[in-house]
């Protein structure tokens, strides 16, 4: 049997009502998910706690509370690149190299779920995508940095959970950045393909 998607009853405040909250990833259909590659003990002595290493490995972490009540979901002011949409900010200070969330959504085969054209799909894997559109977590209000900030301040990558030993997507505080302040926005690069298939690379560029 499968594992059970976790479809909280607790929801974070300003979480839109036509939108279904995963604290889990939802495989479609369910016998596309793989077995977890790890047993226990987790091989910890050999794989980094966090993303920002030079090893190739996969981090191990303790994933975060979903809902997290460390970050918030605003809606955003009209002089925001992304209005009238909404951001996900800090609720507190957040620590370089620490895991805010985790990217949940609807995950299928890249051949079946495609990315381009839809703004809430992740790769995952080499050969899954997490959807993100219609179901998902605090992540899917997660904003390009550009026009607000002068470079990201979080990222995505992939990381085992330590619990589980099931590979998940997280959201990492960048190595780069010392905190997140509290209040402040929490921000990733799309990337220049992002941008680039839906025609707007140099005018978002040009916000930096």
């Amino acid at each position: 049997m499968g594992k059970k998607i976790i479809k909280s009853t607790s929801i974070p405040q300003n979480w839109p009502s036509d939108i279904t909250y995963l604290a889990s990833n939802e495989f479609f259909p369910p016998s596309i998910k793989p077995p977890n590659p790890f047993s226990f003990p987790l091989p910890t002595s050999k794989h980094p706690n966090n993303p920002f290493t030079s090893s190739h490995l996969l981090p191990i972490s303790t994933s975060p509370p979903m809902p997290n009540p460390s970050v918030k979901i605003k809606k955003l002011q009209d002089d925001h690149p992304a209005y009238p949409g909404y951001g996900l900010f800090a609720n507190k200070d957040l620590k370089k190299c620490n895991i805010i969330v985790c990217y949940t959504g609807k995950v299928t085969k890249r051949e079946i779920g495609g990315e381009e054209g839809n703004d809430y799909v992740l790769g995952f894997g080499g050969e899954f995508c997490i959807d993100g559109c219609k179901q998902g977590s605090e992540g899917r209000f997660i904003n390009d940095y550009r026009g607000i900030l002068q470079k990201p301040n979080c990222a995505f990558h992939e990381f085992i959970d330590s619990q589980t030993g099931e590979i998940k997507m997280g959201v990492w505080v960048c190595s780069g950045t010392e905190k997140i302040k509290k209040g402040q926005e929490i921000m990733v690069s799309y990337g220049k393909s992002f941008w680039n298939s839906r025609g707007l690379l140099r005018t978002k560029e040009n916000f930096s």
